[in-house]
């Protein structure tokens, strides 16, 4: 899916990001650089991949 139409990008294209380190809508200009109306769609998507990628927290051994 398109959610960048200015700069056209794709969420596959802000996932693969992700996984790059990307973190905020300024790692991925010109995305939500023109119009706006993708940066709320983005910003979320960023979020998504970063809690994916981070470990499950676990309790410490004893």
């Amino acid at each position: 899916m398109y959610v960048c139409l200015c700069y056209p990008t794709t969420e596959r294209q802000i996932r693969a990001a992700a996984l790059c380190g990307a973190r905020r809508l300024r790692d991925i200009r010109p995305v939500a650089t023109q119009c706006g109306k993708c940066a709320r769609c983005a910003h979320a998507l960023l979020r998504k991949a970063a809690r994916e990628l981070l470990p499950a927290a676990t309790p410490p051994s004893l």
